[in-house]
């Protein structure tokens, strides 16, 4: 029988000592700083003026350092083993997990799993940085023997009418727009209209009865206003759409870091 204990650190950003400590947060580098507000700073980019985010980010330079000071304070005193996170991206959690691995205390990220509900732990990461194997052998080694299961709809932010859809297309849903994958690990396309651009171009090389179809995020309220007033004959938006519908009528389907591509494999189609 093994005795837990387990307790609850919220994120409040109450700073008395930590203000007069300020110099005990140097023994964190200038780059382990810059790599823990990454999220923040990419985020602010994409959403203010140059000026702006410039400030913002000075901001978070200096509030991170005191969630350090924060966090080393209340771990250091050797009562845990394990510090546990949910996803562990923003700033604050990847200044706790920067104290945590100084004082030798192991991490386990939690995050949704990629099928609903479930939830997957790792003492890597979430995501693109998690321990999940790399090598193509491991999936391909794999035996799966089972029944796909209806998917799950998702929240839909309209009850308007569903798009006529046309007879051959490859299905493309976009991704949050400010998706902390996309904006942390994603060397080529950055946002949903970096992923449109890519579209466009392919639609130029598709065969004259293949046609692409984009779902936008249910949960995203990004306005992409001026990629409907393009009209590319080739290009459909049907935002109304069950997305189970728009997986199984599908050739095939394209996606950057969405639930979709799981969901497209369950249901026997290429991704």
């Amino acid at each position: 029988e093994v005795e837990l204990r387990v307790d609850l650190l919220f994120n409040l950003p109450l700073f008395f000592l930590e203000f007069f400590l300020l110099f005990k947060s140097f023994s964190v580098s200038q780059e382990d700083v810059a790599e823990a507000i990454i999220s923040e700073v990419k985020r602010k980019k994409a959403k203010y003026s140059s000026f702006v985010s410039k400030l913002y980010i000075i901001w978070f330079y200096f509030l991170a350092r005191l969630y350090y000071i924060k966090y080393f304070g209340i771990l250091k005193n050797g009562k845990y083993d394990v510090l546990c996170l949910w996803g562990g991206y923003n700033a604050f959690q990847r200044m706790a997990i920067l104290a945590a691995k100084k004082l030798n205390i192991k991490v386990y990220h939690f995050e949704n799993g990629s099928l609903p509900n479930t939830t997957v732990m790792d003492n890597k990461g979430t995501n693109y940085n998690n321990s999940v194997p790399r090598d193509r052998s491991f999936y391909s080694n794999i035996e799966i023997n089972f029944t796909p299961a209806p998917l799950v709809p998702r929240d839909t932010l309209s009850a308007k009418p569903a798009t006529i859809l046309p007879q051959r297309y490859i299905f493309c849903p976009f991704q949050v727009e400010l998706d902390n994958q996309i904006l942390i690990n994603s060397p080529w396309i950055t946002n949903m209209f970096q992923f449109y651009e890519v579209i466009e171009e392919l639609a130029k090389h598709a065969p004259e009865d293949c046609f692409f179809v984009i779902k936008a995020h249910p949960n995203c309220k990004q306005d992409y206003s001026e990629l409907y007033k393009k009209n590319n004959p080739k290009i459909v938006f049907a935002n109304n759409n069950s997305t189970e519908d728009l997986i199984k009528n599908a050739d095939f389907i394209i996606t950057i870091n969405s639930t979709v591509g799981i969901e497209g494999i369950m249901k026997n189609k290429k991704v």
